[in-house]
């Protein structure tokens, strides 16, 4: 609710498409990629909403008045500069941060992996590289 969430959705009993209304949401940030999720977001974002996938692929029926892009992450990525540099804003702000839902250091890097691959973490796995 810290990020003004009103409602939880329990994705083992419920799909996010089939319970939340139309026409209701700014944006949506795609980091699962599942087919179909784009045309999805489209229903349920407003006129000037974003959808954002990290993982996914673009609708193939995108909605007059609502964005899409793909979002890479990288450092070879100069494209999406602005973007990061706004994000960077938010987060030296403390406007945005991330849950970690697991710690470990790299000699337990593949338990770090097993915890990830079981597709239930809530925010990120962190793995400790120690340079000394």
């Amino acid at each position: 609710t810290s990020l003004g969430a009103t409602r939880v959705i329990d994705y083992h009993t419920e799909n996010w498409w089939e319970v939340l209304p139309s026409d209701s949401f700014d944006v949506i940030y795609d980091t699962v990629g599942q087919e179909g999720t784009a045309d999805r977001a489209m229903q349920k974002l407003r006129r000037g909403g974003s959808f954002v996938t990290i993982a996914g692929a673009l609708s193939q029926h995108p909605k007059p008045g609502v964005s899409q892009n793909f979002f890479i992450n990288s450092d070879t990525n100069l494209s999406n500069l602005k973007e990061l540099n706004a994000l960077k804003g938010l987060v030296e702000d403390f406007n945005l941060t991330m849950h970690i839902d697991g710690q470990f250091n790299l000699s337990r890097v593949e338990e770090a992996f097993d915890m990830s691959a079981q597709g239930h973490v809530v925010g990120k796995v962190s793995v400790a590289v120690s340079l000394q």
